[in-house]
């Protein structure tokens, strides 16, 4: 089973995110404080988004530098 399969089935956002202050409720006390707010979504933002970026290496690989590779197969 793949890593990402393997999260998918096993971790649920509330996992990702129950350390973050809750959301306030519209017409709280809490809900008139700014930095409640900002506290609450920057939790959320840093625990619940993902990156779609992808590393990935575009040099080419060879077994030595004179057919134009700038690494060798070990990756070095």
């Amino acid at each position: 089973m793949s890593l990402c399969r393997f999260l998918r089935l096993h971790t649920s956002v509330y996992d990702l995110i129950s350390d973050c202050p809750e959301i306030p409720v519209r017409g709280s006390e809490a809900a008139e404080d700014v930095s409640v707010w900002r506290e609450a979504l920057r939790c959320l933002i840093q625990s619940a988004t993902l990156s779609t970026y992808h590393l990935a290496g575009t040099c080419k690989m060879g077994a030595s530098r004179e057919d134009g590779s700038v690494t060798g197969t070990d990756l070095r």
